[in-house]
């Protein structure tokens, strides 16, 4: 995604200091996990439906982290936004999400310093998986 935002690369040139703003906003718009499953352990009215104890539950964490009630232009990339879902939220808030974040901020930093005209030269191609997005080739031109 990155690849194709010159501006927010610019800026993160400009101040590196963006960067895990930048990295939090990445996650938001290309979330990790697709959706995660819960089990109700409670009634709970939502608007005209009630969720009884032990339903089972499919969350889109991809759509929360899209809600324009949550985040006004949720298509945009936009630095500073309030907190995700894209790593859970609560009890089931992922513990190697503080490693994930360091691991991502890294990685696509020390790209793009040490290739500020990297660019995609070609199509991207995601492994076979329903809910996880993972790339299996992103292929770029650093010249």
């Amino acid at each position: 995604m990155l690849l194709g935002l010159p501006d927010v690369r610019t800026e993160l040139a400009r101040d590196p200091s963006r960067w895990p703003a930048a990295i939090e906003e990445l996650m938001r718009l290309v979330s990790p996990n697709q959706f995660i499953r819960r089990q109700a352990r409670e009634d709970v009215a939502l608007g005209d439906q009630t969720i009884r104890a032990g339903d089972t539950l499919l969350l889109i964490l991809a759509a929360a982290n899209r809600d324009p009630e949550a985040f006004p232009d949720p298509d945009d990339f936009v630095f500073n936004r309030p907190q995700t879902v894209a790593l859970g939220h609560g009890i089931h808030y992922c513990l190697g999400a503080p490693l994930a974040r360091l691991e991502g901020r890294i990685a696509l930093q020390t790209v793009f310093e040490r290739w500020p005209t990297i660019r995609l030269a070609g199509e991207l191609v995601y492994a076979d998986n329903f809910n996880v997005r993972l790339l299996h080739s992103v292929p770029v031109a650093t010249a």
